[in-house]
């Protein structure tokens, strides 16, 4: 079982409401609380966030994304908040100006959510994975 932490500035500038809605674009479960400055939450469910991935033909891009996110048994990494408002998923270095949501992904076996995500194309194989003589 994955545990999703999900956790996003907001400026004053920003209404809150439209912030929620970035998230609930990509996590429509999640459980958010409105911070003076953040939004915090959690999700169980990466259903929605799977499906954009593979409508917008970016699983190459978020595998090598996922994969380098790593550590330990938590992937950590950065959606643009603005893409997420119009329903897109858009990894960001996490140096957005107006912040990005941060999502953390914990759980027993991060290769098999890497896969879930972001699974390979058949038949392909990496580098490191190939037998034989070189």
């Amino acid at each position: 079982m994955s545990q999703i932490s999900l956790s996003c500035p907001c400026h004053p500038t920003e209404p809150p409401e439209k912030v929620v809605q970035a998230i609930t674009n990509l996590f429509p479960d999640a459980n958010l609380e409105i911070e003076e400055t953040e939004i915090l939450g959690n999700s169980s469910d990466f259903t929605i966030f799977k499906k954009m991935i593979r409508e917008q033909k970016i699983k190459d891009t978020a595998r090598q994304v996922l994969e380098h996110s790593v550590s330990a048994n938590t992937m950590t990494f950065h959606l643009n908040k603005q893409a997420a408002f119009a329903s897109k998923v858009n990894f960001t270095d996490g140096k957005s100006v107006l912040g990005d949501i941060i999502v953390k992904i914990s759980g027993d076996d991060i290769q098999s959510m890497i896969e879930e995500l972001a699974p390979k194309a058949k038949g392909e194989e990496r580098d490191d994975e190939k037998g034989g003589d070189d």
